[in-house]
């Protein structure tokens, strides 16, 4: 190869050396104008916009506006901690989602969650930004959430003897909750008119509570109480002492059972009527009861009599004030003109004992 060739060849990559560098230059110049054409196009597309946020909030489902809106639900029973792990629960159980509710210059979108509106979220394009391709971009600018949702539709509703306690979520509930006092027992709602010192139940309503909560009932002695909804006012009645218990079963088989399961069980009522009686305080609910009875059981029993095979003591509850309830098992053969009946039933009564002289008689079938 001649000196000339050679110089030619080197002056011709020389040449195209310049050449690619340019066009890389240009290139490179160019790529950088797309991409920020590109990402001026990004932002001043709200879908865009939108997207990214739906994304990130719901790949955290949590942020300070959720949080403030899950604080509001905060009350007297629920802390901080306690709101926002319902709020936490109930948004982890689904996809966050969203709908258009406005147009133009601002858009709206609520956000939704398990098929509830929780709250709403705004994007505005921003005029006044300094663009190079006059794409103005988009931007959220308010952000609300409210999951008051989330409250019980109805009060807190309980009912527990006076002397009783609540405690929700471990705090005590003051009485200024109670909406409600001087509520008779339901086993109880015959005597208050004619007897006094019965005890009496109040009822507290509290509202907002969110999610669920711990319900302590305490006792008068301050000891936690497994109070059963389905059961009857009897659940709260206190033990009796062991003296009281004797008492009460002397009563219960030392004649009062028999009179009471003959007069209840045979047609005889004139007869048996007299001897109940003397077991049962004059002018009483369960006195009024028995004369109803005798104007038409002669009618309907057919029974002649009643013979107790054997009677077991079952409980003594005291009510207080000297009221108590019986309950005694009897198994007893009832002996009719064609049929005779083995029956075991449970005889459950009021009773008081007289302050002055000691006496008990029933006031009342429990």
């Amino acid at each position: 190869m001649t000196r000339k060739e050679i110089k030619s060849r080197k002056r011709y990559f020389a040449h195209l050396f310049i050449y690619v560098a340019i066009l890389l230059v240009a290139g490179f110049i160019g790529l950088k104008v797309l991409w920020s054409f590109a990402k001026e196009y990004e932002t001043s597309d709200v879908d865009n916009v939108l997207d990214s946020y739906m994304t990130e909030l719901n790949e955290t489902k949590w942020n300070d506006a959720i949080a403030s809106a899950a604080d509001n639900l905060r009350n007297e029973f629920q802390s901080k901690e306690d709101v926002e792990a319902v709020v936490k629960d109930y948004l982890s159980q689904g996809d966050i989602s969203y709908k258009n509710s406005g147009l133009g210059e601002i858009m709206k979108y609520d956000l939704i969650s398990n098929g509830n509106n929780i709250g709403e979220v705004t994007f505005m394009e921003n005029l006044t930004a300094n663009t190079r391709f006059k794409l103005y971009p988009w931007a959220k600018t308010s952000e609300e959430f409210n999951f008051d949702f989330l409250k019980s539709s109805e009060d807190t509703i309980i009912e527990i003897p006076e002397n009783f306690s609540l405690q929700i979520n471990g705090k005590d509930v003051p009485e200024e909750y109670i909406t409600d006092d001087y509520i008779p027992y339901d086993v109880l709602s015959s005597l208050y008119i004619q007897y006094s010192n019965l005890p009496y139940k109040v009822r507290y309503d509290i509202p907002n509570l969110v999610g669920d909560v711990d319900i302590t009932v305490l006792d008068g002695e301050g000891n936690e109480f497994d109070m059963d909804e389905g059961a009857n006012d009897l659940q709260f009645v206190g033990s009796c002492t062991d003296s009281e218990k004797l008492e009460l079963r002397l009563f219960m088989e030392s004649g009062f059972v028999e009179a009471y399961v003959n007069f209840w069980g045979t047609k005889w009522v004139d007869s048996t009527y007299p001897t109940l009686m003397a077991y049962v305080v004059e002018g009483s609910p369960l006195q009024q009861e028995m004369y109803t009875y005798t104007l038409d059981a002669v009618n309907w029993i057919h029974t002649n009599s009643v013979v107790i095979n054997d009677m077991n003591f079952n409980y003594a509850l005291s009510l207080g004030g000297g009221y108590y309830v019986v309950s005694e098992s009897v198994d007893t053969t009832a002996y009719a003109d064609y049929k005779t009946v083995n029956e075991t039933s449970d005889v459950i009564v009021v009773v008081m004992k007289d302050p002055e002289t000691g006496e008990i008689k029933a006031i009342d079938r429990a």
